[in-house]
């Protein structure tokens, strides 16, 4: 009964019937919701750069993507929920990939289940799922302890798995930013600027993403330390592909026989390095010593190397490269020449040149002053 009522009215001539169904008080209803739906799907397409006929399936699924929470075969059975929206847009004529991506986008709906496998359904659900994470966290509908009412949690477990699995290039931090401009609190300004979003959201829904890509790869047997040093690099986690790729490699160079010397390079420079002046540049005018003369010269001979095999994701290449041409010269380095001298323009000469050699690194693959080592105590417990 309920399926031969429900294909009487095609799914399309719901949509503006959302306007009855209340999402979250503050944040309007499902028509309102699924308008952001369709600005953040067409958002995240262009910034993947898909195909023009490709983005238009997206924002076909997009809007169609809710209606059928008003059929009467979802009314009854609220599990059916985009399953009944793939089988009415198939009888109502909708493309097949756009059905196929209507029920996908609700994908995983639990812990264990498949993600979505066309790129069409799993660009709606990252924007179903952001908008959620967004319109609760504007709220203050923030988990505590076990209580998660609104699934933010599996959203944001969701949303880690879709981005590794499909290798999308996503800034996570603009399209946090995105989906909370387009929440009625913040109407529409001409240079869009919030400090609430900048200063409050932005870095409070971010804290949540990195406890949960903690917890996500600590379950998938990586350690807590090697986690702990990608997450803390300079280029941080906002773009999850690459931060999963990152750890992948890092996990595997933590097997090499030289992963002792790279660490005590990075660590080193780290822990010295962190005392000088952020903006402190080196004036190779004022070097003393042949040590810091060599180790300066050696930096600025194979930088743009290390950066461009970086640039190019050959991560295991570079931490290569890396350890084997500042090995040597920064351990002669702390071996001959003494840091912290009285004179300051010398003294912070030389905390600009660690802080230089560790942040070659450091910024763009991983912070190893987090690595514990056998025999050390806590994370950069060493001390040059």
């Amino acid at each position: 009964f309920f399926w031969k009522e429900d294909r009487k009215t095609p799914l399309i001539k719901r949509v503006e019937n959302l306007k009855n169904i209340v999402f979250l008080e503050k944040l309007g209803n499902y028509y309102d919701r699924t308008n952001r739906i369709i600005k953040l799907s067409t958002y995240i397409s262009t910034q993947l750069m898909l195909p023009r006929e490709e983005i238009e399936r997206v924002k076909r699924t997009a809007e169609l993507c809710k209606a059928d929470l008003l059929t009467q075969m979802v009314g009854e059975f609220p599990s059916l929920q985009g399953i009944m929206g793939r089988e009415y847009a198939e009888w109502d004529g909708e493309e097949k990939p756009v059905a196929i991506a209507i029920a996908e986008h609700y994908m995983p709906r639990y812990a264990a289940d498949n993600i979505p496998t066309s790129r069409i359904g799993a660009i709606v659900g990252l924007a179903d799922k952001f908008d959620t994470i967004s319109s609760c966290f504007a709220l203050d509908l923030i988990p505590t302890g076990s209580q998660d009412p609104y699934s933010l949690r599996r959203h944001t477990y969701g949303i880690i798995r879709i981005i590794e699995e499909h290798g999308f290039a996503l800034d996570i931090k603009e399209t946090l930013y995105t989906s909370l401009d387009l929440l009625p609190m913040f109407p529409q300004k001409e240079y869009h600027y919030y400090p609430e979003i900048d200063n409050k959201l932005i870095p409070a829904i971010k804290d949540f993403f990195r406890d949960r890509l903690f917890q996500v790869n600590i379950e998938k047997g990586y350690r807590y330390d090697l986690v702990n040093a990608v997450l803390n690099a300079g280029v941080g986690f906002d773009n999850i592909h690459d931060f999963s790729q990152r750890l992948k490699i890092i996990s595997n160079v933590s097997g090499e026989k030289w992963w002792p010397d790279l660490v005590t390079v990075v660590e080193r420079t780290f822990n010295i390095g962190k005392k000088a002046n952020s903006s402190g540049s080196v004036n190779e005018g004022i070097f003393t010593e042949p040590e810091e003369r060599e180790l300066w010269k050696i930096y600025k001979d194979n930088e743009a190397n290390i950066n461009n095999m970086m640039d190019k994701k050959r991560y295991e290449e570079a931490s290569e490269k890396y350890c084997n041409v500042f090995a040597r010269p920064v351990h002669a380095f702390f071996d001959r020449v003494f840091v912290n001298v009285e004179d300051e323009n010398v003294r912070n000469n030389r905390l600009s040149l660690m802080k230089k050699i560790n942040e070659l690194y450091s910024q763009k693959i991983a912070d190893l002053s987090e690595i514990v080592m056998p025999n050390d105590k806590s994370p950069g417990s060493s001390v040059p």
